[in-house]
This record gives C-alpha cells, structure tokens and sequence, in this order.
C-alpha cells in the first residue's frame, strides 16, 4: 500500500495515461468515452451512471496500491471498466456519421493493433527476458520505456516475421545514466530475440507441423471456431445494419403520418 497522499494521485494519472500501463494507451477508443459519457448521462442515465460507478470505483481503490498495474500486460485491474465505457459510447453516438466515427475508428485501429500483440504473445514473455538479464525489476518493468510491454511485443513480432534464416536477432535494453555510471556498474547485456518470439497461438505453432490424435484434435476444433466466430461476426453486423435501417424506416413513416394527420 502506499504510504502518501501524493502517491495516490501519481498513480491516478499513471494508471489512465502510463507509456507503458496506461489505461487510455492499452484501449485507446475509450478516449472517446471522455466525450461521451457526458452524453449518455443524459439519454441513458442509469447506464452512465454505471459505467462512472465501476471506472471510478476500481480506479479509486487501485490507487492505494504501490505497483497498481503489476507486471502483466496493461491497466490489469482497469478491463472491468472498458466494457461499460464502450456502451457509453454507443449511447452516446447511436447513429453513424462518417465526421463522427472517423476518429472512433482510427482509435480502434490502433488498439486493435496492440490488443493483436498482446494477444500474439504471452505476457510473461517480457517477464523471462527481463529475469534472464537480471533487470526484472518492478519499477523498471512497470515503468522504464525499455521494457515497454508494446515495443517489446513489436520486436518479438518482427523476429518472428522475417526469420532470417535463424541467425539470431540481438537486442540491449539499454538504461540512461545520470552523467557518469558507477564504476562497478554491470555492462548492459543483449537479448535474443529468437529465445522469445514464438507466438502462444496454438494453431501458429503446430500450422506446418505434421499433426495426429490429440494434437489434431485439438487444432481442427480451434479452425472450425474461428471460421465459426467470422461467420457469426458477419451475420451480427448484417443483422445489425438491418435492425437500424428498420428503426429508420418505422420512424420515417411515422413522421409522415403525423403530418399528413395534421
């Protein structure tokens, strides 16, 4: 627990706006809730309410924590918060305007970007690298632009890329010394990163690696659900789409009765 007043409100802004923790930079879109939540508290009060009850709530309490992020990937008590922000969001915003969403979309691009890269790699990847050279510290890890967890993964995700026949891919994670460093400082080592750069996705993995029993099992099962789980997104948009244009039709001819009713 921390042990000043002052620390509570560092870690206010370092767990909404940390480089390498920060809520807003791990789910960018939510910025927009800055603007939206206002919004919504007036057309959808009740949810507003909510959305500001859990955001507020978790990140007052987090607060009072030393490390209120740990070592793992992002605002890791912050995610139960997204979900209800992003409603916000839509109950802000229920119809499209290009003008609008274009802002929206470019931030859930780039968040769908590095929520690939957590997804790509396991969090504890950074965890490893780290130990084996003996800079897994908690202030360096949760806070050194070094071992930002997002340009960690975008190294990784470059090895893993261009092969380059197996040679290794060689990276320091250099610190900068205040004027001079001691005299008996260690020098900086460097890190492979073939060691770390092979991706936890299951099918990945085993995608050209011959494949029977279990295994095969196993990796048919998780085919079929993706191809499944893009389907189902396609007829949920479809169906969507559909449902507002109703709402606009039924709407529509609802005003022209009222007019030519008066």
């Amino acid at each position: 627990m921390i042990d000043s007043p002052l620390q509570y409100f560092i870690n206010l802004i370092g767990i909404l706006g940390s480089p390498s923790k920060g809520f807003f930079v791990y789910a960018p879109v939510l910025l927009a809730s800055l603007y939206a939540v206002p919004l919504a508290f007036r057309t959808h009060r009740p949810l507003a309410i909510f959305a500001l009850l859990v955001a507020g709530c978790t990140l007052g309490f987090i607060c009072l924590l030393t490390s209120p992020a740990d070592e793992v990937w992002g605002a890791r008590y912050m995610h139960v918060a997204i979900a209800p922000l992003v409603l916000c969001i839509g109950a802000a915003f229920p119809t499209f305007a290009w003008r609008r969403y274009a802002a929206i979309g470019l931030l859930s691009v780039i968040g769908l970007a590095i929520s690939f890269l957590g997804a790509f790699y396991y969090y504890g990847q950074i965890d490893f690298a780290a130990a084996k050279e003996g800079q897994n510290v908690m202030e360096w890890l949760t806070g050194d632009s070094s071992w930002n967890p997002i340009e960690f993964d975008v190294r990784l995700f470059r090895a893993w890329l261009f092969d380059h026949g197996g040679a290794p891919d060689l990276w320091t994670p250099k610190h900068t010394w205040v004027w001079t460093p001691p005299p008996d400082a260690p020098p900086w080592r460097s890190i492979d990163l073939r060691d770390y750069c092979q991706p936890q996705s299951f099918m990945l993995r085993f995608w050209r690696v011959p494949k029977s029993g279990v295994v095969l099992r196993i990796f048919v099962t998780y085919v079929s659900a993706l191809v499944l789980a893009v389907l189902l997104l396609i007829w949920v948009v479809s169906r969507t789409v559909q449902e507002q244009r109703a709402d606009h039709a039924r709407a529509f001819s609802r005003d022209v009765s009222e007019v030519r009713a008066t």
